[in-house]
């Protein structure tokens, strides 16, 4: 069964220094802030049952977007898609960067429930950032209904059982 989900940066602690990349937002909001910064990203990873990390985006942040003013930014990318085993997690790690020079500093990782996936599908996902600037530094701003920067169009396809499969099949040639 293909999963489409909107996935919320959430303040909801996950473990040392993550949060949770989840499917209902938390009630209350972070920020997370950068010195001079001006632009924002993420990378995004297979993390398996020993606590590994298997990148999926290609070394540098994806869906990336440059502070024009306080606000929500949207902006795109085309997740390739990636085999996963049932006990994986998907990580998204939140980058920012100064103008000059470019330098991709983490600033926090947010981390999904097992998802019982057999595969993180090839579909675009739409990145939503809030962003403010009230001074000289750059902050990300996440995890409630005001501040509900997230991801949509999150897609996966659920590991089926083989006998759930098996019935599938007979269900679909009329036996």
């Amino acid at each position: 069964m293909v999963e489409i989900e909107t996935r919320y940066f959430t303040h909801e602690v996950f473990g040392v220094g993550e949060r949770q990349l989840n499917i209902v937002n938390s009630d209350a909001h972070e920020i997370v802030g950068l010195l001079s910064g001006s632009r924002i990203g993420i990378r995004v990873f297979i993390r398996p049952a020993d606590d590994s990390e298997h990148e999926v985006t290609a070394g540098s942040p994806v869906a990336t977007a440059i502070y024009a003013g306080d606000g929500e930014y949207a902006v795109d990318w085309a997740c390739p898609g990636h085999a996963m085993l049932a006990t994986d997690h998907i990580v998204v790690k939140v980058y920012m960067t100064k103008a000059f020079p470019v330098s991709w500093a983490l600033q926090r990782s947010f981390v999904t429930e097992e998802l019982n996936a057999a595969t993180l599908d090839a579909e675009t996902w739409h990145v939503f950032y809030w962003l403010y600037m009230p001074s000289t530094t750059l902050n990300f701003w996440y995890g409630d209904a005001e501040a509900d920067s997230r991801i949509e169009d999150f897609t996966w396809t659920e590991v089926v059982a083989p006998s759930a499969m098996l019935r599938r099949l007979l269900v679909g040639v009329g036996l």
